[in-house]
Parts: C-alpha cells; structure tokens; sequence
C-alpha cells in the first residue's frame, strides 16, 4: 500500500521509530506474545484468552489486513492490525498495542505509528474504538491527535467477562496529528 493522497506532507517521525508490515512469523510470534504478557483479552476482547493461533493467523494475513510492526531503535515494541474502515474509503482502522514492557512508549510510540501509516499507507485518516473502560487510552488517544467523535452503546463484546462494553470512536488526521504535536509537544516525549 502506498500513499497517494496528493499533495500531502509528510509528518516528520521520531529518531528511533520505524514501521513495516509484519512478516506471517513476526505476527505468530506476536500472538504467542500477547498471550504469555496476557493481553489479549484487552487486545481482542471479543476472543480473549480463548483466541486461536488459527483464527489470529487468518486475520492477520488476511489480504485486507496490514500488520504493522513498531520499533523503537529496531526492536519490535507493539503493532497495530489495520484495515480499511470502509469499503471505497480512505479511512483506515487502527487497533494498536504495546507490549508490557513498552506501555510507558505508548504516547511517543502511537503518534509516530499513526504518522507513518498516514505518510505511508493509502489512507487520510484513521479510525479507532476504544472501550469506555479504557478511558485512560482515550485520554493518551486525544494527547496525541485522535478527536473523540462518539460514543457507540454496547459496542464491544468481552469474551471474558460475557457483556458488552461502549466504547468511544476517535478519529485522526494529519492534520490532528500535526496540531497535537505542535500543542502538546511534552506529553509526546
């Protein structure tokens, strides 16, 4: 996927960060990760700690799906599973992740992230729910450029908890991402 949205600047990233699409092992290695660190029933509520190998390797390899690698200083410290929002859009979802030991990376590690895929990948904005549980990751979300646009009742299935969660829509751009950056530079860093 390229970028072609004309006329379009390109967000300058943070020395140290880098982004490609994962490799069919990298995305192996990263199930087999969340699970051990216990995060996927934050990460895929609606599958949780009963995911398959199968079914996560089928979605990330899904032609659909971008697998996104983060690193930091060429070490892999989360991902993102992407995919366009709609059919004939340039919106792309986003659900990102950080590894445990890399959650103090988030702010610096989900900016970058989101400029290179808005630099790099076919799309002018990106699209992202977060579970209204989650309120502290909205907060890092709007911190770095994401609007909040909504709120969608009973949005998210919890396998482990068996109900339904809300959960917010945030929604960035370049331009968000821009303003953010020039705003609140400090909680980037």
């Amino acid at each position: 996927m390229t970028n072609r949205y004309t006329g379009a600047k390109k967000l300058p990233l943070d020395p140290g960060w880098s982004f490609r699409c994962m490799t069919d092992e990298e995305c192996e290695a990263a199930y087999h990760r969340l699970m051990k660190e216990r995060l996927m029933w934050a990460y895929w509520p609606q599958h949780g700690d009963n995911s398959t190998l199968e079914h996560w390797m089928a979605v990330a390899t899904n032609p659909e799906t971008f697998p996104m690698a983060f690193l930091c200083n060429e070490e892999l410290v989360g991902f993102s599973q992407n995919f366009p929002a709609y059919y004939m859009s340039r919106c792309m979802t986003v659900n990102p992740v950080m590894f445990r030991k890399f959650f103090p990376l988030g702010s610096v590690g989900f900016w970058n992230a989101s400029a290179w895929a808005l630099n790099e990948l076919d799309c002018t904005s990106l699209l992202g729910y977060t579970p209204v549980r989650n309120r502290h990751i909205a907060v890092m979300l709007e911190n770095i450029g994401y609007n909040i646009i909504g709120e969608i009742p009973e949005f998210i299935y919890y396998a482990r908890l068996k109900r339904y969660d809300d959960a917010y829509v945030s929604i960035a751009t370049r331009e968000s991402l821009t303003k953010a950056r020039e705003e609140r530079h400090e909680n980037l860093q």
